[in-house]
């Protein structure tokens, strides 16, 4: 692919470069977005309204409930939300990977392109030989140096980034009982 680098530093630029064009395709599509950007908007002013109650337990008035109920409202709002982002998130990533997997698989088929300073365990060793014909233990394809950038990268260049979801966001996505279900009760 690039004259002069070596095969494993060609796979983790590679890698790079594919998650960082995924990064900035979700940013266009989804994170710059009016809705993404109001979903963030309440979710942090219910973080801030969160943090200004007193758990003192005592009787709630009629217009505390009201809040309460709009409050449930925005969080059930928030969570379906972050829910389809996650899914459309999902599948850009999985796109991008699986065009990532092939571009690289039909440069480095068959070669190794690392040597492991350590044999791999019984699970590992065939994703860490996918592909090689070498009977070498410490062997390594492109396939495992690819799963670790996957890992490794594209966490980091998110967070990095802060175009995404914020943890508040992904903590609100836990499941928030209907209305119905609370007057039950």
């Amino acid at each position: 692919m690039v004259v002069g680098l070596p095969d494993i530093v060609e796979v983790v630029l590679f890698n790079f470069l594919a998650v960082l064009l995924s990064e900035i395709a979700l940013y266009y599509a989804k994170y710059r977005q009016t809705g993404f950007k109001s979903v963030k908007e309440a979710v942090r002013r219910q973080v801030n309204r969160d943090s200004g109650k007193n758990g003192l337990g005592k009787l709630k008035s009629g217009r505390e409930r009201k809040l309460e109920r709009k409050d449930n409202n925005l969080k059930r709002d928030a969570t379906k939300e972050v829910a389809m982002l996650r899914v459309y998130q999902g599948g850009v990533t999985a796109v991008m990977i699986f065009t990532v997997y092939r571009a690289l698989n039909l440069a480095f088929w068959a070669k190794s392109i690392a040597k492991l300073p350590f044999e791999p365990a019984s699970f590992l060793r065939m994703l860490a030989h996918r592909g090689l014909e070498s009977p070498a233990a410490n062997d390594c394809s492109m396939a495992f140096v690819l799963a670790l950038c996957q890992l490794g990268i594209r966490p980091n260049l998110s967070l990095a980034l802060g175009w995404g979801p914020s943890r508040r966001m992904n903590a609100m996505s836990a499941v928030i009982p209907n209305q119905q279900d609370v007057a039950a009760r």
